[in-house]
């Protein structure tokens, strides 16, 4: 499922507030990029859009913010993660702004 970028920036954001009311951090580290590939491009209502396939892993883990310790995923293993990311701008030479997120 396709989020709107508002959507998407709106859940990320509830995700990370619920966080740093339980006093925890989010961490992700050693960002490995294995494959990106467009998928689509194409430009519609006077705006332009690209999607783009991404294959990479991670290390993806959750800290206590007092002590350190780790409380969900882990500092060595890594996650490997697929999506769909799609861009879009007005038309013309405008910055990309990330409007979509979608798991294959």
């Amino acid at each position: 499922m396709r989020k709107r970028a508002l959507e998407l920036a709106r859940s990320w954001e509830r995700e990370l507030m619920d966080l740093r009311n339980q006093g925890r951090r989010n961490c992700i580290e050693n960002i490995a990029l294995r494959n990106t590939e467009i998928t689509e491009a194409c430009t519609e209502q006077s705006q332009d859009y690209i999607t783009v396939h991404v294959e990479a892993n991670l290390e993806d883990f959750t800290i206590d913010e007092k002590s350190g310790i780790t409380v969900a995923g882990s500092k060595s293993d890594l996650v490997d993660f697929e999506e769909f990311w799609t861009f879009s701008r007005p038309v013309g030479p405008n910055r990309w702004k990330l409007t979509a997120v979608q798991q294959p």
